[in-house]
């Protein structure tokens, strides 16, 4: 289960906030634990990862050490359904036709198509209309 990944800022601020109450020497160690989240051990920390997890696991062990109660049914942990989505720039493709001439256009190069990841193909037909670009 991944924490939830809102959560784990506000965690990590739980515990600066609840070191500086505790105990002098509060700065250092909040000082500390920001430089290991950051470091390159934590592999950039993006969700699904070893990096992740290890900074989840991390976090975890410092709301032990300075005693906060797990909040999500007796874990650190909190379940969050995850969806992923990527999209296979080698398929995408475009093309105008007039009836006699035929123009394809190059995914990433000439035109980026983007659906909905719950949209697996979408078809259409009709007038084209230059409006300019668009950033």
């Amino acid at each position: 289960m991944l924490p939830n990944l809102l959560t784990l800022p506000l965690v990590v601020c739980g515990v600066a906030e609840a070191a500086l109450q505790m105990s002098p020497g509060a700065e250092d160690r909040i000082r500390q634990d920001t430089t290991v989240l950051a470091s390159d051990a934590m592999e950039g920390r993006r969700t699904g990862t070893a990096g992740f997890d290890k900074a989840a696991a991390f976090v975890t062990d410092r709301l032990e050490s300075v005693g906060i109660d797990p909040a999500v049914k007796g874990s650190y942990d909190q379940p969050v359904p995850l969806q992923k989505f990527r999209r296979d720039w080698g398929s995408a493709r475009l093309s105008l036709s007039d009836g006699e001439q035929k123009t394809s256009f190059e995914p990433l190069t000439d035109i980026f198509i983007g659906t909905s990841p719950n949209q697996a193909e979408c078809d259409f037909e009709g007038e084209g209309v230059f409006i300019g670009y668009c950033l």
